[in-house]
């Protein structure tokens, strides 16, 4: 081996999540990376949190007020903007980020949010550092969106052009923008090698002969996510030649009480949480859902799409607006949505038609080369600097 080779620098990522579904997005640009001889190192926050918390236990003892710091959710009228709690747990933060930031010296930093206070001062610190940052967008976003979060990173890789067209009206730098597509998606393109049907429905129990409904859920506001689970049981309850399978959104804890609705109503579902969400939307025949990201996965994977609205409120996500998917706006349109998206071929077609130009716009080419797209964009901020 040449003294060159043997000097040579390897090329350091530094990946910041803070949450497990970030990290599975993030997965294989992590894969790519290593094949390409990047050092990768994944700095899960929650984990440095309870770290950052252990080192101030013994300020519970003291006379300064101790809470973990989210002032967005503090609602303690006696939490002063300017506590001397929240400026030691940012130093101590700031401190230990330094430090990793030194000793790992990573060339480009990847995270897949900026808006948490964690992951913002992550952000912040590595530009003092001289260290690039790189966000991947992870999940679709919306034309009435709201900015949220600060985008102070240096570039934003986008899923497809219609969320950078939002960003660049919500005020984000067009020159950060770069349409990429999202990489978990790259496994989609291939899903006839990958899945196995047979397989996905023995380990979930249900029968392959029979039609597979599946509800994805979502995270929201307890009133609001039980009118539309009772609403969809009511619905399934006609529907007797089918299975009904829920996938429980990753974030939900209490994710026990739709077993406990549906057993409730005469329903016998599959529920499951853990199982990989691309296996059961595989598996199914047609996905409900409010506005989820899971929707449009669904529609990668050609799977009719309804989305259930019973708010009053407009669309958060234009699925129905576009012709892509089937709107529902009262409950008693559910069970005929489901029928004309199980076999009614003329709606199957349309909503075949109309989904291909949604996907484009919101996933970009589904060529399963978004994760090389990714980590192009990855070496040439490295190439920057």
């Amino acid at each position: 081996m040449s003294a060159d080779k043997r000097t040579r620098k390897k090329n350091k990522a530094m990946i910041i999540t803070s949450r497990k579904n970030h990290y599975i997005t993030v997965q294989p640009v992590i894969e790519e990376l290593q094949k390409r001889n990047w050092e990768v190192t994944t700095l899960r926050f929650e984990r440095v949190w309870e770290r950052v918390e252990n080192a101030l236990k013994t300020v519970k003892k003291s006379s300064i007020r101790y809470d973990t710091w989210n002032p967005s959710r503090s609602k303690d009228k006696n939490y002063e903007k300017d506590s001397p709690n929240r400026y030691l747990i940012i130093s101590r933060l700031i401190a230990m980020l330094v430090n990793i930031f030194n000793i790992q010296k990573p060339n480009i930093i990847i995270t897949m949010t900026d808006g948490p206070p964690l992951e913002t001062i992550a952000i912040l610190t590595g530009r003092l550092l001289n260290i690039p940052s790189l966000l991947l967008q992870v999940g679709v976003i919306g034309p009435n969106y709201k900015r949220n979060q600060s985008f102070l990173v240096d570039k934003i890789a986008t899923m497809g052009q219609f969320s950078k067209n939002v960003l660049v009206s919500c005020g984000v730098d067009e020159s950060k923008l770069i349409v990429t597509g999202r990489p978990t998606y790259d496994i989609l393109a291939r899903a006839d090698e990958v899945f196995n049907k047979e397989e996905i429905c023995k380990e979930l129990g249900i029968a392959t002969e029979k039609k597979i409904i599946l509800f994805a859920t979502e995270n929201l506001p307890p009133r609001e996510r039980d009118t539309i689970f009772y609403a969809v049981c009511r619905a399934i309850k006609n529907l007797s030649e089918v299975e009904f399978v829920i996938k429980v959104h990753p974030a939900e804890l209490d994710y026990a009480i739709y077993e406990k609705v549906a057993n409730g109503m005469g329903l016998s579902p599959v529920v499951t949480k853990d199982i990989n969400i691309y296996e059961v939307i595989y598996v199914c025949d047609v996905m409900i859902t409010m506005f989820s990201t899971t929707a449009l996965e669904a529609m990668i994977l050609n799977k009719p799409v309804i989305t259930v609205n019973l708010t009053g409120m407009k669309d958060p996500m234009p699925y129905a607006e576009s012709g892509a998917a089937i709107g529902v706006y009262k409950e008693e349109d559910i069970v005929s949505a489901i029928r004309d998206a199980l076999y009614n071929e003329e709606v199957r077609q349309m909503l075949a038609i109309n989904r291909k130009k949604f996907i484009y716009e919101h996933a970009y080419k589904q060529d399963g080369k978004a994760t090389e797209r990714v980590v192009g964009v990855i070496e040439m901020m490295k190439r920057e600097v």
